[in-house]
């Protein structure tokens, strides 16, 4: 492994533990939305049924692994633990990921230089500590590492390469369905080019071999979520909502620093350095790269082309672009690498950039650590008394105000339901998904956003809406106008936990909910959910087995070159001393001969018994007498 793998992993451990530990789950976009996926495979492993938002949804309208991965975890040390823990090794091994890629297209030592890039990648970081897109992050690493493996099969053939790069691809496909439909096509025909261009038929045809056999096995694994897409291509589709990464990012400046600026930062000067590099060389290798690389770059632009429009038809509404900016410097990181590689001019390039990476990096953490993109935190656990007392969680309820992380992170932790969420795609109500909003919580914050909470409190019976629980004056007037009435604040309570939360009750009387609306479904389980709840983890355990049989296959040829009955490990002290062809010499080197093959026996066996192979210590003594 190349020295600077080392330095990067070494770097990526320090930076991202630091990260990691400030907690910057709670000042995120996503990172709760991905928690509470995870909590509900914690509660009902095998119901896809999910009761607690939008007034009932399913959970397979999103891929399943990462968030199983969570879950599984989570039961020894917790669900926000678990998050963070997958998140640090993630972003660790993400360098090491990088560099196995890299060298796919580039030299080793231009490879190395990549990875080190990645350690301070923008696009990560915003991702990660911004954005919080946890399943972008695991679908990317695994993919990568995937792509790897399949270049190992080709290098050195074995299947057990070949099996685990189809483990990993089908893994990658089961954590994102982003990630699924838009990088992965990408990568394969960056590969599929590369093979064609140095006319590697084998390859060529492994290649798409590999990917029509994770692709079928996708699936089947993945039936009831390709159901949905179904769904949503037959027209049963959200309402588009407004997405800034859409707009034109040179004209929208709040778009422009945060799916531009956070995005890229001094890595773009790379970019033009790195098409005049793949020009001047004219490398056929490479060339897939920077036609890929592009295609990314403009499609990361959003709104500012025409491309995403003209590419994707009226689907370009439904997407954000943040993802493909992201995916577009993964590409370009190999590009990048080979700037540096035996070009002594640009290593002070790259010692300049480095030190701005770094740099900008503390730039992102203090974008994330002051977070004026989210509302200004609530005390949740007032809220979460009240629910749960007088059996105030068998109504619905409502929240103003509160932001995304903090309408997750209560959707986690009370068993109350609400008819609000913060994953549209999931939406079922009709009003909901022609409303063009995110969310009700926000509803000031979208053009049309108060009559949609208009006339979602006008109809509290209907939803069975009891409780609206405030965090802004602004709503208080709509509240009051809809029959709805404050039972507490601040001040008539003087309780200082809630801040500036009210808590509203509807004046009339709303029914509770019935068992079936608040119940998650786990009695019958059908073959549908227990394919959907088995076997993605088991899955992940093949390719954990995988590799260990792959370390352990390497073991164990190491462990016959050491003690091959070929080789002379000692050198007779007998044969410097005395002459080689004397009477003497020739007995001691019988008896050396006796002895070493013994002693080289023993300690093969001891060492295959220790390690619970049996089975290949007798192949390895069968082809030993084969040898003799």
């Amino acid at each position: 492994m190349d020295e600077k793998v080392k330095i990067s992993l070494l770097l990526a451990f320090i930076v991202h533990s630091v990260l990691v530990a400030s907690n910057f789950q709670e000042r995120t976009f996503d990172s709760y939305a991905h928690m509470f996926f995870a909590d509900h495979y914690r509660k009902a492993w095998f119901s896809l049924w999910e009761p607690r938002w939008y007034g009932g949804f399913y959970v397979s309208t999103y891929p399943p692994l990462a968030h199983q991965t969570i879950a599984l975890l989570s039961f020894l040390i917790g669900l926000e633990y678990s998050y963070q823990l997958l998140t640090l090794l993630l972003l660790i091994l993400l360098p090491l990921a990088i560099y196995n890629f890299s060298k796919i297209f580039v030299p080793e030592n231009a490879a190395g230089y990549s990875s080190m890039l990645s350690v301070f990648l923008p696009s990560i970081l915003t991702t990660a500590y911004i954005f919080g897109q946890f399943t972008t992050i695991f679908s990317l690493v695994l993919l990568l590492f995937s792509m790897h493996y399949f270049n190992m099969f080709l290098k050195h053939e074995g299947r057990l390469n070949y099996f685990i790069s189809l483990c990993l691809l089908v893994a990658s496909i089961c954590s994102h369905n982003f990630t699924s439909f838009f990088f992965l096509p990408i990568v394969f025909a960056t590969l599929l080019l590369k093979f064609i261009l140095k006319r590697n038929l084998r390859a060529v045809v492994h290649l798409i071999i590999l990917f029509i056999t994770a692709l079928t096995i996708s699936t089947i694994l993945l039936w009831p979520f390709i159901c949905h897409l179904l769904n949503i291509t037959s027209g049963a589709s959200q309402k588009p909502i407004f997405h800034a990464s859409r707009t034109n990012l040179f004209v929208n400046l709040n778009a422009f620093v945060y799916f531009f600026l956070l995005m890229y930062g001094p890595i773009v000067i790379l970019i033009p350095m790195s098409i005049a590099l793949v020009v001047k060389r004219k490398e056929l290798s490479i060339l897939p790269l920077l036609i890929s690389g592009i295609i990314l770059f403009l499609l990361g632009l959003g709104g500012t082309t025409p491309i995403p429009s003209l590419l994707f038809g009226h689907f370009w509404e439904l997407l954000t672009y943040d993802r493909f900016t992201l995916w577009a410097s993964i590409i370009f990181l190999p590009l990048f690498g080979l700037i540096f590689e035996k070009n002594q001019k640009n290593m002070k390039i790259f010692k300049g950039l480095f030190l701005a990476l770094i740099i900008f990096t503390a730039i992102i953490f203090n974008v994330s650590i002051k977070a004026q993109y989210l509302p200004e935190k609530v005390n949740l656990e007032p809220v979460l008394e009240f629910l749960s007392k007088d059996g105030n969680w068998r109504w619905r309820y409502l929240t103003l105000e509160f932001g995304a992380a903090q309408l997750s992170k209560l959707g986690i932790l009370t068993n109350a339901t609400t008819i609000d969420g913060f994953y549209v795609h999931a939406r079922y109500d009709p009003v909901l998904m022609n409303s063009g909003i995110e969310t009700i919580d926000g509803a000031r914050h979208w053009n049309n956003g108060t009559s949609v909470l208009k006339y979602i409190l006008a109809h509290a019976k209907e939803y069975k809406i009891k409780f609206v629980f405030c965090a802004s004056p602004f709503y208080y007037d709509i509240l009051s106008e809809n029959n709805f009435t404050m039972l507490f604040s601040q001040d008539n309570t003087r309780d200082g936990r809630l801040g500036k939360i009210t808590i509203w009750a509807y004046k009339d009387e709303v029914p509770q909910l019935s068992e079936d609306e608040i119940k998650l479904d786990y009695d019958k389980i059908d073959l549908q959910e227990l394919i959907w709840g088995l076997i993605p983890l088991v899955l992940l355990l093949a390719i954990v087995c995988s590799a260990v049989q792959h370390l352990r296959c390497r073991f164990n040829d190491s462990i016959i070159r050491a003690f091959s009955l070929d080789q002379d490990c000692f050198t007779p002290l007998f044969s410097v001393i005395l002459p080689r062809n004397s009477s003497a010499c020739q007995y001691y080197l019988s008896f050396k001969i006796f002895i070493v093959k013994r002693f080289r026996f023993l300690m093969m066996k001891a060492i295959y018994m220790l390690l619970g192979m049996r089975g290949m210590w007798k192949e390895a003594l069968k082809n030993e007498m084969n040898k003799s």
